[in-house]
């Protein structure tokens, strides 16, 4: 279950921390949307500036590829 639903961009900076660390440990079906939501917050906001938008979209991504890597690793393990 994800930590809280981003509504809106003060909220999801405040959480940031919060947000990367369940993207990038969250089971993916759980995070990925979780993901995208949190991106669309950031878009949607005239708070944030294209070049912020950029780091957090790459952030997000490097969690997510991290989420992925740590998937895989428990498939090959056999501990899903």
């Amino acid at each position: 279950m994800p930590p809280y639903e981003p509504s809106n961009a003060i909220e999801a900076t405040l959480r940031y921390s919060e947000a990367m660390d369940y993207i990038a440990h969250g089971s993916g079906a759980c995070s990925q949307p979780f993901a995208e939501r949190f991106i669309e917050v950031f878009r949607q906001s005239w708070l944030v500036s294209d070049g912020c938008l950029e780091v957090t979209i790459q952030d997000v991504e490097e969690a997510l590829a991290k989420n992925n890597k740590e998937d895989i690793v428990k498939k090959i393990s056999g501990s899903f």
